[in-house]
């Protein structure tokens, strides 16, 4: 009996956390829904969030295109709750790609649910349920980067499920278990290399597209205006590190020129920084080189979209005069192709179609037309008056603004790209009573190319040498200034936080993935440097050696840099000095708790030099090897007498002595460049990282009442190394456990 009302007791504390994370869900979705939208077309009750992204199950957006959305929505009982979720970080941080993240995220935990058979509701996730859909996530199709985000979204979901108790398991223990990228820009050696290389633009293809802009165009015929679009959007970007995006956001006033310092005139543009939140308008000074080149394109979009501002301010006027005056008569805009007749004369379907722009010759095409706009085809149907009330109906959603623009107050009427639509299309007869902005994607599409859309090489026939067309990314452009920037000499050189603050960046960190300079190279910078400031022992160069690798039971070796310098410029987390070498781990991680044992550490790396300190570590690994061997003598000899735990430790002194043996043998094998690291392969000590995951896990299974979860979390963590045991651990300290 007393078995079963125990039972019974954990039934009913069971059904009252169930209830009180229901009520604590309804109650978190109704306090999202009176946050205020992030854009005014943001409908709760829409599956479709502007700037976000779709509410679909995993699965449902294939190569870009949105599946059908009456079929694949996210489930009844999650898709409010995601809604909320995403409202709640948007309201907290705001990030159109963060939120694109955190969608990903919900989308494989509810997923992870419905093929576990559990239903769909946030109350049911678990850390089993998160350690799926992170499984899932490390399946996708995507880069190594984009899984390791997902990851940590999946984390702060965990944490929020956790502080406003919205599940009825104990999540707080979730860490991300996906690998941290590897920063192959920061990184040495030819994958590193061709990644920077990947990074930067053909320049084949710059050369391509200087050679399309330098012969000119007819600016009065449609037909050149994709290439003029493309051609001065490349030279608006390589006369100054700015984002594709921000160019495509420019004004038509945005031009300044300004006397310098030393009373030089400069030229530039006013935009404003996507990055940068708190002093988003900034001035983008052109690079002096690239400045005629760079009028000339910003002139020339001024240009080719000028029909377009005019059409969108006198659109712009009608709706005012409207707004103020119902009642207000308002006239047809006449454009170029328009009818010469009165604006209330009834109209034949000819003159309808060219009113409405189409360059028709016969009533037969000009009857087509009208049914494909859902327009009745009568003679007499029409007036200019009926026709101009319908076009204004039509116009963007938004309009007068920008919709989608980072700055919400931009205009059409005052956008420097500014166009009608199809004025892109080579061969499409433009819509000259409507208005199109054409955005990043729309230059991505122009220079990368697709099955029904040529790119610009392809159009013009720029090959490279193998015959394929060639290829250029907008953002290659921003690697290339940079790395430029970095790689600038005396009266050249330029440091970091200027280059960040003309490239509009809110961080410093920001900066470093631009950052292509050969660390070999930066070497060198530093090795000059230093000789002229005459101090010359500072840099060592150190040869390559063989590169073959070299057989070791108990370390591995790996090629390190050209020069010991190398070792303090390239990027590195926290690093203790210790007696033999280096240890190195997070910074989030409190200082080693193991010291003294660091040829037993996996983050611990020995560097073989020729440097004096190089010599000293090798001296004290020598003389710690001897202490060894006479521990593991006084361990035999306890062995021999039969002393409890004695065994134990000879074993441990007898691998100590090998590991020591074979690492001074490495030093010394000339096979061995200077400048390898020497890292232990298989070590039987926890890292630093091991051992606040151990905490973890004990903590878990202190504090809540289920055991498992601890478990599965441990497990998740430690696909690759299992050999952690939760024994004879403290509890951690608070902030080891939320600084992982």
């Amino acid at each position: 009996m007393n078995g079963q009302h125990g039972q019974n007791i954990k039934s009913h504390v069971k059904l009252i956390e169930q209830k009180r994370a229901d009520l604590n869900v309804s109650q978190f979705i109704r306090d999202a829904k009176s946050l205020a939208a992030m854009t005014p077309d943001q409908d709760w009750e829409s599956n479709h969030w502007q700037r976000i992204g779709t509410f679909t199950t995993q699965g449902a957006i294939k190569n870009g295109k949105l599946g059908t959305l009456s079929n694949s929505p996210l489930h009844p009982n999650f898709i409010d709750f995601a809604k909320a979720y995403i409202r709640h970080r948007e309201s907290d941080s705001p990030s159109r790609h963060n939120r694109k993240i955190d969608l990903r995220a919900l989308r494989l935990v509810e997923k992870s649910l419905t093929q576990a058979g559990i239903d769909p509701h946030p109350r049911n996730i678990s850390l089993h349920i998160l350690n799926q859909a992170a499984e899932m996530c490390s399946q996708i199709s995507q880069s190594k980067g984009s899984q390791y985000n997902t990851g940590r979204a999946l984390q702060q979901l965990a944490s929020l499920l956790y502080q406003k108790c919205l599940t009825d398991y104990s999540v707080a223990s979730f860490s991300n278990p996906i690998a941290v990228p590897r920063q192959l820009h920061l990184k040495l050696g030819d994958e590193a290399n061709e990644h920077r290389k990947r990074s930067l633009p053909d320049e084949d293809a710059i050369s391509a597209i200087a050679s399309i802009f330098a012969k000119g165009f007819d600016l009065t015929t449609p037909k050149t205006h994709t290439d003029v679009y493309v051609t001065s959007c490349i030279v608006l970007l390589l006369a100054g590190s700015k984002r594709g995006g921000e160019i495509h956001e420019l004004e038509i006033d945005a031009e300044i020129e300004e006397p310098d310092t030393e009373g030089n005139l400069q030229y530039g543009w006013r935009f404003r920084s996507f990055k940068s939140k708190q002093n988003a308008s900034r001035i983008a000074w052109c690079i002096k080189a690239m400045e005629p080149h760079a009028r000339k394109a910003f002139h020339r979009l001024q240009e080719i979209t000028r029909e377009g501002r005019e059409f969108a301010k006198y659109a712009e006027d009608q709706l005012a005069l409207r707004a103020a005056n119902p009642n207000a008569p308002l006239r047809f805009y006449r454009h170029a192709n328009c009818p010469n007749v009165p604006d209330d004369k009834p109209l034949s379907p000819l003159e309808v179609a060219n009113a409405l722009g189409s360059q028709c010759t016969t009533e037969k095409n000009a009857k087509a037309i009208l049914k494909q706009k859902g327009l009745s085809t009568g003679h007499g149907d029409h007036t200019l008056n009926s026709l101009w009330l319908w076009a204004l109906s039509r116009l963007p959603t938004g309009f007068p603004y920008v919709k989608g623009a980072n700055n919400k107050r931009l205009k059409y009427s005052r956008m420097l790209f500014c166009m009608h639509p199809f004025q892109m299309k080579r061969d499409a007869t433009i819509n000259p009573l409507s208005v199109w902005s054409p955005s990043l994607g729309s230059l991505r599409d122009r220079l990368t190319g697709s099955e029904t859309l040529p790119s610009i090489f392809e159009y013009h026939g720029a090959n490279a040498e193998d015959g394929t067309p060639l290829r250029l990314k907008s953002h290659q452009i921003r690697h290339l200034l940079d790395k430029l920037a970095h790689e600038g000499t005396g009266d050249t050189f330029l440091e970091s936080s200027f280059i960040n603050q003309m490239a509009g960046r809110a961080k410093s960190w920001q900066g470093r993935t631009y950052d292509h300079s050969k660390p070999e190279d930066k070497a060198e910078l530093v090795r000059n440097a230093l000789e002229q400031a005459g101090i010359e022992t500072a840099v060592i160069s150190l040869p390559r050696g063989n590169a073959e690798p070299v057989a070791a039971q108990h370390w591995s070796v790996r090629l390190k840099p050209r020069s010991v310098a190398d070792l303090d410029i390239s990027y590195r987390s926290a690093v203790i000095s210790t007696l033999y070498g280096s240890c190195e781990h997070d910074w989030l991680l409190q200082p080693c708790q193991n010291q003294r044992d660091c040829l037993n550490c996996q983050e611990h790396f020995c560097i073989k030099g020729a440097g004096k300190d190089d010599q000293e570590r090798f001296q004290r690994l020598e003389q710690l090897l001897l202490k060894v061997i006479h521990q593991q003598s006084l361990a035999q000899t306890s062995v021999t007498k039969g002393e409890y735990g004695a065994k134990h430790w000879f074993d441990f002194q007898t691998e100590y002595r090998q590991r020591i043996e074979e690492l001074i043998r490495l030093l010394k094998d000339p096979q061995v460049a200077n400048g390898a690291e020497i890292r232990l392969e298989r070590p039987k000590a926890n890292t630093h990282l091991h051992r606040v995951l151990q905490q973890k896990a004990v903590h878990a299974i202190d504090y809540t009442l289920e055991e498992q979860p601890a478990i599965d979390s441990l497990l998740a963590a430690f696909r690759e190394n299992r050999a952690l045991e939760l024994k004879n651990t403290t509890l951690p300290l608070q902030g080891e456990i939320h600084g992982t």
